[in-house]
């Protein structure tokens, strides 16, 4: 029999702490949903006011482009629609901007197609504690936006 290799056990439990941790510190992956739903401020502004913020809430503003940049490449890992909506707001918002995407649906908006974003932003040397949403055209012009 060959020799049995052990590894301590304050690593393995060191190792697990670890991952337990890190789960914790990145914020979920940024919901999509492809809805087709039409809207007007009304209704947008009611999905402003029920989008949990609380993944980013506390997390410094000056890590929002890092945030926002690993939203926008988790959001690109949820289907051919979803990409094509992260290379548009990869397009339309500069890649500088704090804002966290948390919620992004396709939906219509005055009769156009329209994408719905809820960001999380923040003031400079503050933290990401308001939301800001965005509805954009397929074209990239913002047909309507709101913060809370």
């Amino acid at each position: 029999m060959g020799k049995e290799s052990r590894v301590p056990l304050k690593v393995v439990v060191a190792a697990m702490l670890c991952v337990a941790l890190c789960s914790g510190c990145a914020p979920k992956v940024v919901q999509y949903v492809d809805s087709g739903r039409s809207y007007d401020a009304t209704a947008a502004l009611s999905v402003l006011d029920g989008t949990d913020s609380s993944a980013v809430a506390q997390k410094a503003t000056s890590l929002g482009p890092k945030l926002r940049s690993e939203a926008l490449a988790g959001l690109t890992r949820q289907g051919s629609s979803a990409s094509e909506i992260a290379g548009l707001l990869t397009r339309t918002f500069p890649s500088t901007a704090n804002g966290v995407p948390l919620y992004v649906e396709r939906m219509t908006f005055g009769g156009k197609p329209s994408v719905l974003v809820v960001e999380a932003i923040g003031p400079e040397g503050g933290v990401l504690a308001s939301k800001r949403l965005w509805v954009i055209s397929d074209a990239g012009d913002v047909l309507f936006s709101g913060t809370r």
